[in-house]
């Protein structure tokens, strides 16, 4: 403390007063009745009178907002004694009424899927046009056994060979991955995406193709043995609603 040495009311017993010396209190200590008048507390500082216009601000907010509160009340009880309600006086016929839900509940007719029978011939699906060229089965193995990337089948391979077309004017994404595989019971197979790894030649089964651009690639899959793969099911991505290339 800096304060000014004197006689001041002790902090412990306001019945007397107590000497502060400018830096500590002394032993030295008054009646309350002899002390100076002064009302310096040592270690409590002075309240600061509120500002005029901090008042003021908060006067005029409450005001404001009794204003506001008055006002909606006002606005809603008029809003109530206004309101009315209209009778209905007519109704719609039954059969009108069951012909206007009978075509609200007509579900909305699905986008038939493309179906394209034999090679050579395209079906499209969404920014892609496919063409099936050839199709392998019976493979046991993909790659030599020597090949970081050989792959051994659980059952037996087919391989389909794709010509894809991109038919937007952006790139688009192919993956082998979206693609289908159906057999003779009507069973789906998805891609091997491991043993393409072990196709001999420059495939991609996945990435981007530029407008206009035709890739040659190859989906693996691995179905089981004795069942005859019959159709593809191709996909522009895994959202679409893809398209049906028959082998046969």
């Amino acid at each position: 403390m800096n304060s000014q040495p004197g006689w001041y009311p002790d902090p412990q017993n306001p019945a007397i007063v107590r000497y502060w010396d400018g830096q500590q209190w002394t032993a030295a200590t008054q009646p309350n009745a002899l002390a100076q008048p002064s009302q310096f507390h040592p270690g409590v500082p002075p309240k600061k009178p509120m500002n005029f216009g901090v008042k003021l601000l908060i006067i005029g907010v409450t005001i404001l907002g009794v204003g506001i509160f008055i006002s909606a009340l006002t606005s809603n009880d008029g809003a109530r004694s206004t309101a009315t309600r209209v009778p209905s006086t007519t109704r719609a016929p039954a059969a009108v009424i069951d012909k206007a839900e009978s075509e609200t509940q007509t579900p909305t007719p699905t986008k038939q899927e493309q179906v394209a029978t034999g090679f050579d011939t395209e079906v499209r699906d969404g920014k892609f046009g496919f063409i099936v060229t050839k199709v392998e089965s019976g493979l046991t193995r993909i790659g030599t056994e020597s090949s970081w990337f050989s792959e051994t089948a659980e059952g037996q391979f087919v391989v389909v060979y794709v010509d894809v077309t991109n038919t937007s004017n952006k790139p688009q994404y192919y993956a082998s991955s979206n693609q289908v595989l159906i057999d003779d019971q009507g069973r789906e197979f998805t891609n091997n995406f491991s043993a393409e790894f072990g196709l001999d030649g420059d495939d991609k089964g996945a990435g981007d193709i530029n407008p206009g651009i035709t890739r040659s690639t190859r989906v693996v899959f691995d179905i089981p043995v004795g069942a005859v793969p019959t159709a593809i099911e191709v996909h522009d991505s895994m959202f679409s609603n893809g398209a049906r290339i028959e082998f046969n």
